[in-house]
Parts: C-alpha cells; structure tokens; sequence
C-alpha cells in the first residue's frame, strides 16, 4: 500500500507465468502454462482490500480519501486476457515494467482533490496502520497434528537414500557413496 496527502493506492503483486484469463463473471483467475490452474482472481481480491480499509478508516476515524487499486505482473513472459467485457485490463492489471509510471499517473491524478490530509493525519495512520497489522504466523505443526518430533530435516541423498548430505561450496555431497550435486533439494 502506498500512503499519499490525496490518495491510497493498494497494490497486488502477482508473479505468475503463462496465458493469464481473467474472468470476473467466475471470479478466478486462469492460469494456462502446459496445464490449467485456477486461481482467486487478483482484480476482485484488491476491490475486497479496497473495501476493508476504506471501512477500517471509518472505523479509526480517519478522513475518507479516494483509495485506488492495481495488480501488477511481474513475469515479463506471462500473456495478459481477459473474458469479461466489465474488466479494462490495462486500467487495472498492469506489468511491472510500468509500475512507477502508473503511479505518478495516479498520483498526479487525485493531486487536486478536495480533501488531503495533513501530516498529522498520514503519522495517525501510519502508527495505526502499524498498531493494527499482525504477521499470518499460523500454528502448522497443529493445524495438520504433526509434532516436531515427526519431521526429517536436512537434505537427503538421491542414491543412498537415508544419508543426509552436507553442502560445501555450493555442492550437496554424500559422504556415504560419494554421490554429489548442485541442485539435490531440488529434488523430488
């Protein structure tokens, strides 16, 4: 989120790659990149953020000043469609590559507004902003009933299977069978 005197601006990162269909009339995002997968559609997910801080502002009385919205792809090989007719890509899904201009545009654009805040009022927001934002740190080992206890760490080799290999020098080796490799985490 970018903070100005005249306008919020929320921004959605996605780096996805392939043929990228957004379909608002579904709400979900079509990813084609040698197979289909379906994903929450962005434009509706930043509207929803849009929503919520526009009602937390009120909430913490804070002046209701125009909130914008972007998504931004930043894999520069990924295609850009949409199938609903209500959503203007450009307007709303832009590349990485024009980002800062989007933003001087926006900016520019709600520059005259009526209503601005003063520094007091951006400072107010910021520590509330701040008060009220809590890292997603979620409980894993007891949402899925796994205790610490279970879980097999390190890298393991690919030959001698139950061995952990140790890096040295950016190589994974094995000191069982000798077997070493650049990319074993990698491995399935």
């Amino acid at each position: 989120m970018i903070v100005t005197f005249s306008v919020f601006l929320i921004i959605e990162v996605k780096n996805i790659s392939g043929t990228l269909i957004f379909d608002n009339e579904n709400n979900q995002l079509i990813q084609y990149d040698g197979k289909e997968e379906i994903f929450p559609n962005p434009v509706q997910q930043v509207k929803h953020q849009k929503f919520q801080l526009s009602q937390w502002m009120e909430r913490y009385k804070i002046p209701q000043i125009p909130i914008d919205t972007l998504v931004v792809i930043t894999n520069s090989s990924s295609k850009i469609q949409s199938i609903s007719p209500d959503i203007k890509i450009p307007d709303i899904v832009i590349r990485s590559t024009i980002l800062l201009e989007r933003i001087e545009k926006i900016i520019t654009l709600y520059r005259n507004e009526q209503l601005t805040l003063t520094n007091k009022e951006i400072n107010k927001l910021s520590k509330q902003l701040n008060k009220q934002h809590t890292e997603n740190d979620p409980d894993l080992f007891n949402q899925f009933q796994v205790s610490k206890r279970e879980l097999l760490k390190g890298v393991y080799c690919p030959v001698c299977i139950m061995k952990i290999m140790r890096r040295v020098n950016g190589i994974w080796s094995c000191y069982q069978c000798f077997y070493f490799s650049k990319d074993t985490h990698k491995i399935l």
